[in-house]
This record gives C-alpha cells, sequence and structure tokens, in this order.
C-alpha cells in the first residue's frame, strides 16, 4: 500500500539565513517604524559580498532567540 500525503506547507519554516541588501531595504520601508529594530538587530549587513547581502546573526549573539524568531517569521511571511 503506498499512502502519499501532500500539503501546501507543513512542518517548521526556518527564518532566512540572509536577505540580499535590496530586499532588505524594501523590507525596511515597508515595515512599521516600531518593527524596524527587530530586522536590524537580527540581521548585520555584509558590505564585502557582492551582492551585498544581510546575514542572520547566530542565536548565541541574539538575547531571547525563542521570543525574537516567530516575531521575525511572522514578519517575514
Amino acid at each position: 500500500m503506498l499512502v502519499h500525503l501532500a500539503f501546501d506547507r507543513y512542518g517548521w519554516v526556518p527564518v532566512p539565513s540572509e536577505i540580499e541588501h535590496e530586499l532588505f531595504l524594501n523590507l525596511i520601508e515597508e515595515t512599521a517604524e516600531s518593527e524596524r529594530s527587530l530586522l536590524h538587530t537580527a540581521y548585520v549587513h555584509d558590505k564585502n559580498r557582492s551582492p551585498e547581502v544581510h546575514l542572520l546573526r547566530s542565536t548565541d549573539q541574539l538575547k531571547n532567540w525563542g521570543e525574537l524568531e516567530p516575531k521575525l517569521r511572522a514578519l517575514l511571511e
């Protein structure tokens, strides 16, 4: 017997480990001012990469990662 379960979305979806610089700037423009600090706290701008990107800081560097992650996921969806 073969069972195929197909879903549109399932399981935990991680926060992106990097965001292109142009997309990050668009996110900042579209995000409420009160939530912009969350993006700046979670991501660091890497100007040495070409094209430039914003990299997710390690969870060791972020205080209260358990609280920040769901907020970030909601913001980036």
